[in-house]
This record gives C-alpha cells, sequence and structure tokens, in this order.
C-alpha cells in the first residue's frame, strides 16, 4: 500500500482516524476542504485550522506516527479571488461574455502568473505537507474558457496549461515539487 491514502475532510481529523490507518498501513493523510462554490471559503478555513495548536499538534501526531500530509483541493476560486476581477483574466462562458463564475482564461498571462504566484504563497501555508500539491480547478460542468484562444484546446488541455504553469512558480520555491493533475476535466 506504497501510494495508498485516506482522503477526508479537515474537520474529520481526528487520533482516531490517524491510528487507523497506521494500523492498516496506509502511508498518507490527505485533507480536502469541501469543492464546489464555496471552494474558496473552505480552504480558508482550513488555513485558519493550520493555525490551530490543536489542529497542528493533531497533523504532528501523525507525522509522529509515520504519515505523510498531503492537502487536496479545488483552489481556483482561492487562486485566482473573484473580488480581483479583471475580465480579461476569467473565462469566456459560450455566449462570448466574460465571467467570474468558473475558472480562468487559461490563455491569459497575467492570470496565469497571479495563479501561480498565489499557489506558491498557499503552499507555504500547508503544514507538514508533502512535496506532492493538488491544486485543482473549479469542479463544474461548463467550467472552461470558450475565448478564440482557449477554443483550441479541450477542457483538460486547459487545465494542464494551467496547471503546468502553477508548478514551474513552485518549483522555484521547492525544486522537488510535484503538482497532480485531476485527470477529469467537467466539460
Amino acid at each position: 500500500m506504497k501510494n495508498a491514502s485516506l482522503l477526508i475532510h479537515p474537520d474529520e481529523l481526528s487520533l482516531t482516524w490517524i491510528d487507523r490507518m497506521v494500523s492498516h498501513g496506509l502511508p498518507t493523510l490527505a485533507l480536502h476542504p469541501v469543492g464546489g462554490r464555496e471552494a474558496d471559503k473552505s480552504l480558508a478555513a482550513l488555513l485558519e485550522q493550520l493555525e490551530q495548536p490543536s489542529f497542528r499538534a493533531l497533523i504532528d501526531y501523525a507525522v509522529q506516527r509515520g504519515l505523510r500530509i498531503e492537502y487536496e483541493m479545488h483552489a481556483m476560486q482561492f487562486l485566482l479571488p473573484r473580488s480581483e476581477f479583471s475580465p480579461q483574466w476569467f473565462r469566456m462562458n459560450q455566449n462570448g461574455e466574460r465571467t467570474s463564475d468558473w475558472n480562468c482564461c487559461a490563455s491569459n498571462l497575467q492570470a496565469l502568473d497571479l495563479i501561480a504566484d498565489h499557489a506558491a504563497a498557499l503552499v507555504k501555508k500547508l503544514y507538514r505537507s508533502s512535496h506532492r500539491y493538488f491544486l485543482w480547478l473549479d469542479d463544474a460542468k461548463e467550467s472552461a474558457c470558450c475565448c478564440p484562444e482557449c477554443r483550441r484546446m479541450t477542457p483538460s488541455d486547459q487545465q494542464l496549461k494551467i496547471l503546468n504553469h502553477i508548478l514551474i512558480r513552485l518549483q522555484k520555491d521547492d525544486p522537488a515539487a510535484s503538482l497532480a493533475y485531476l485527470a477529469y476535466c467537467a466539460c
């Protein structure tokens, strides 16, 4: 079970789960804030939990028991806050309108740079994280960009382009960084 993991929401983390994982030989504890329309708030709540000594003590206990810690999240709303609305940064919907409802324009270099910088700042806050990062896009149907440049790419290609941009930035601070590609994309 070298690559097995238990994925739970942060508020479910307990000594019981950690002990069960160890007794069953599961090597990786993955914390997954809730996704959907509230993904940014859920991720922000996780970051607040990571500042609490009691929560850090649980993570320390898990690491002392030999577990690897990972954080797996739909992070786009957090990495490109909707409050920073610059229309060209966000996706164009099928009606030709720029909208901040989901994801970004994968062809806009300014958006990609901002997202990558926010990702680099985010991973520094992920207490005792492995070098494996899971920063996924919004998980929704018809959430890809349909601008003339992005339309030439599939939604999966757009996602891969964005994640590669993030990974290049992460590796500036953490040369061992890897970034998981979520192999499905809601189209």
